[in-house]
């Protein structure tokens, strides 16, 4: 990823790259700008200035008011030696911290070209709230002035154009949005893909001015409303994103679930696959070992491992026991004891691209709620069905290659005319979004649509058929799988 140590090193020794790490930290910086309406830079200005300040009092004013010379540290004996200076050393601590850090995830994160990652804001927002503190300090003491208020303004247009201007525009249209790293910025564009930077700084610059209006007309109102704003601005983005964000990542995590059932003991983590996820399984696990390898220079140390779906340099044999739907991660068994009782009880994929054996075809369905009994021409209704694993020989998985959806198990919904129910007019699939073994269930969200692609299905009786199915393989309910037969009237 070029983000171990020797890549960054080697990214900073090199002059090529420093153009772009200046320009991640135009973007990084006008990311803070922007979510803390300006304060951001202001305070650091504060602090700088408080470090640059001049002490105006003698040593034997300042030890009055403190506990007396006893209680500094002295680098001499001499009657003029000087304490520390609390505030001022305060301020430079804070300065070089947050520099630093700063300056960290900028290096750290400029070999990327994503939407978030290049005003990433996430590093630096846990050295921010002091700075924040001195900048809501200085606003009202002495800053709320047109001179500040320029330079925040100018501040913000000009890294915003360098912001856009020397990265790849299409990279803002990313229907991604940047999410947990980048959420400061989100409440002035809760749209759903995309990220405008133009509109984001105009109406920050508009929120500005209106701060720097109520400072100076009502400080404490300010201060009150400020705060309100921060918190509904929290609200909304967790409303709005990150709820939906968690939910997903709920949703592709399962392996999680799958190793203790498994048995083993310990679990290795082939970091030549790295995933975020490698950041959870160190909680996750509980009394299992999780033990980090790098598969390109190192053998597996455990007979469980998780790694891609399909890695390189794996021994003989190895089995596949469960799959991520969502991200290329899977669970591995190394032949040897392991293997073996998880074979007798069913929990290993079919070897290759074999399809799964007859017995793992086994199932039956459950459907939440009453079905539809009608629906408009190209109309659509959700259906949540509760599939239940009656079979052996094989856990059924949600994907089994990170580039196709060849070999994953999911729920469909067939249509048949209610004269001819041998040729289905249309077919609608959801795959699983995590690991079946046998004796487990597991809910789909179906979507059953009255068309065919973007085609409305003409008006007339159907009967639809929802049942398992393996992606270039089999219906379950042909082969003795369950089946939920509806019966619905396109009107």
């Amino acid at each position: 990823t070029g983000r171990e140590v020797g890549g960054v090193l080697d990214r900073v020794a090199d002059p090529s790259e420093w153009g772009s790490i200046l320009v991640h930290a135009a973007g990084q910086a006008w990311y803070l700008t922007a979510a803390t309406l300006g304060l951001a830079p202001l305070g650091l200005a504060a602090l700088v200035v408080l470090t640059r300040r001049r002490r105006h009092d003698g040593p034997a004013a300042w030890r009055r008011r403190h506990d007396g010379p006893a209680a500094w540290p002295r680098r001499h004996d001499g009657p003029t030696a000087w304490p520390l200076d609390p505030p001022r050393t305060t301020a430079a601590i804070v300065v070089a911290g947050f520099l630093s850090v700063f300056a960290a995830s900028t290096i750290f994160l400029s070999a990327g070209e994503r939407i978030d990652i290049l005003i990433y804001g996430r590093y630096n927002e846990a050295a921010l709230p002091v700075v924040l503190a001195a900048g809501i300090a200085f606003l009202l003491t002495r800053g709320a002035t047109v001179r500040s208020l320029g330079a925040v303004a100018v501040l913000l247009i000009v890294l915003a154009d360098v912001t856009l201007l020397a990265n790849d525009p299409a990279a803002f249209a990313d229907p991604r949005k940047p999410t947990v790293n980048a959420l400061g910025v989100l409440p002035f564009d809760l749209s759903p893909g995309g990220l405008d930077v133009l509109r984001i700084t105009a109406l920050t610059v508009i929120a500005a001015v209106a701060l720097w209006l109520a400072v100076r007309l009502r400080p404490t109102v300010a201060v009150l409303l400020l705060g309100a704003w921060f918190l509904g601005a929290a609200i909304a983005v967790q409303r709005h994103v990150l709820i939906d964000y968690a939910a997903y990542w709920t949703r592709a995590v399962s392996l999680r679930d799958v190793i203790p059932a498994t048995g083993a003991d310990v679990v290795a983590y082939d970091t030549a696959h790295f995933s975020e996820t490698l950041h959870g399984y160190q909680y996750w696990l509980g009394s299992v070992d999780l033990v980090r390898y790098d598969s390109a220079r190192e053998h597996p140390p455990a007979d469980l491992l998780l790694s891609s779906k399909q890695p390189a340099g794996l021994p003989t044999g190895s089995r596949l026991v469960a799959t991520e739907r969502a991200i290329d991660q899977a669970l591995w068994a190394l032949p040897g004891e392991l293997q073996q009782r998880l074979e007798a009880r069913g929990y290993l994929a079919p070897p290759g691209n074999a399809a799964l054996p007859r017995t793992a075809l086994r199932s039956h369905l459950d459907l939440h709620g009453p079905p539809p009994g009608s629906l408009q021409p190209g109309g659509s209704v959700r259906l949540t069905v509760r599939a239940f694993h009656d079979g052996a020989g094989s856990p059924w998985l949600p994907s089994r290659d990170p580039d196709s959806n060849d070999g994953a198990v999911g729920i469909g919904a067939r249509w048949f005319p209610n004269d001819d129910p041998s040729t289905p007019v249309a077919v609608q699939r959801s795959y699983l979004t995590r690991t079946v073994l046998p004796g487990q269930a597991h809910e789909v969200v179906v979507e059953l649509a009255a068309r065919d692609d973007d085609e409305p299905l003409p008006p007339g009786r159907y009967r639809v058929a929802i049942s398992l199915f393996e992606d270039g393989g089999v219906w379950f309910d042909e082969q003795r799988g369950g089946r939920l037969a509806l019966t619905i009237d396109v009107v």
